[in-house]
């Protein structure tokens, strides 16, 4: 487990957190869950969903509700 920092194109840094599994070796299901040799590994951005479930509140609001309808004619 550890954290990288990725630069987009346009220059937006973003801070990932790499999770890693410490076994998969006994896990019946390996070959459904992934096709890597290792372990699994999940990388995920605290960032995002944080700004995600904001994004989600204000399109949900009667002001987003509004500006979405205007924005469908």
């Amino acid at each position: 487990m550890g954290t990288t920092t990725r630069t987009s194109k346009t220059g937006y840094k973003s801070i990932v957190t790499n999770y890693e599994c410490e076994d998969c070796s006994a896990f019946l299901h390996k070959s459904k869950c992934t096709k890597a040799k290792g372990n699994m590994r999940v990388q995920g951005s605290k960032n995002f969903n944080t700004n995600r479930e904001i994004f989600y509140k204000n399109i949900l609001s009667d002001e987003g509700t509004l500006l979405r309808m205007n924005r469908s004619i």
